[in-house]
């Protein structure tokens, strides 16, 4: 019965953990529980992991590790916690098993599920709203006796060289013709149609009229790239990406050191730990890298929800769980 109960528990946490953010919203994790062993594992959904370039790996770490610190927070709150084990082997990256059922808090279960429902995908112009010392100290206080120091800078000069970065590396992805068409198929064009994974046009550039709209998809088509190119089209609207960073009126950085936390950065509102214990290797490290990705956001247009690509299935035959129970090669696994 305590079995049943947490792989309900388990569904239901995975329902919601599934809109946690990743890169280009390709949601690139795989989520497997088989519930005769009493066990899980999460691995990287390689159909749906980006690769076109190196850098790309760390981020789809990073995203299965916010997903997995979602996960383990929900069900901690749900009564139901999970006890995980790094092992980063060629099929998978953790093994999880149930731990000792505890007492709910629905209200801190019902408050995080609101949060993570509310992320949203937005690179586009921020306010120009100044921040206030009181602020500052606060986003400060989060940082105190972690292995992270913040820093925050507010002047023109340091917005201005924010905005040419982000105006000539935009434009190189644009110019890149393997990272470009991996970018493109996550771009959704209709914000009318329900979509479980990808980004819409204003995330990128703000609000955008129906004609630009049409442009872009067919002058940035893949197909067309060496054409977008000889227009330069690349370094057009990279010079446009950068402007929307330009009007922000502070730049906050996180820097994070490899070593042990003395104390985990929580998130202000739900007190949600992205550091761990375990945050000197592995998923802990990749979730305190990801701090400022962690941020419950919606990544949807005003007209319709965003729903995740739902987890898949990964798990081999015969593989050794973390309680040490080998899965039949006969078994069915469960899974979310």
């Amino acid at each position: 019965m305590t079995q049943d109960l947490f792989a309900a528990a388990l569904q239901q946490a995975v329902d919601i953990a599934r809109q946690a953010p990743s890169s280009h919203n390709c949601q690139p994790w795989s989520l497997h529980y088989d519930a005769d062993a009493r066990c899980g594992r999460l691995a990287i959904d390689r159909r749906r992991a980006l690769q076109s370039l190196p850098s790309l790996e760390r981020e789809m770490l990073m995203s299965c590790g916010i997903f997995f610190e979602y996960l383990s927070a929900l069900l901690n709150c749900a009564g139901s916690p999970l006890a995980w084990r790094w092992e980063n082997g060629p099929t998978h990256l953790l093994s999880f098993a149930p731990a000792a059922p505890a007492a709910p808090d629905r209200a801190a279960h019902r408050q995080l599920a609101q949060l993570i429902g509310e992320r949203h995908t937005a690179r586009a112009a921020y306010q120009p709203t100044p921040i206030n010392e009181a602020q500052r100290m606060q986003l400060q206080t989060l940082f105190d006796g972690t292995a992270s120091s913040l820093s925050i800078a507010g002047d023109e000069r340091a917005r201005r060289r924010v905005a040419q970065l982000t105006a000539r590396h935009a434009a190189l992805d644009f110019s890149d013709r393997q990272a470009w068409r991996e970018t493109y198929q996550y771009i959704r064009f209709n914000e009318r149609q329900p979509t479980d994974d990808g980004f819409h046009l204003h995330h990128l550039f703000g609000p955008v009229s129906p004609a630009f709209k049409r442009f872009f998809q067919v002058a940035f088509h893949p197909r067309l790239s060496r054409l977008a190119t000889g227009l330069r089209l690349p370094a057009l609207y990279g010079a446009r990406a950068g402007a929307t960073r330009r009007g922000r009126p502070a730049i906050p950085g996180a820097v994070s050191e490899r070593r042990k936390c003395r104390a985990p950065v929580r998130h202000p509102a739900c007190g949600l730990g992205v550091c761990g214990s375990r945050c000197n290797t592995g998923v802990g490290d990749c979730i305190r890298s990801a701090f400022w990705c962690n941020t419950p956001r919606r990544v949807a247009s005003s007209q319709q929800p965003w729903r995740s690509a739902l987890p898949r299935c990964f798990l081999p035959a015969s593989a050794t769980c973390n309680n040490g129970a080998a899965q039949r090669p006969d078994a069915v696994g469960k899974a979310f």
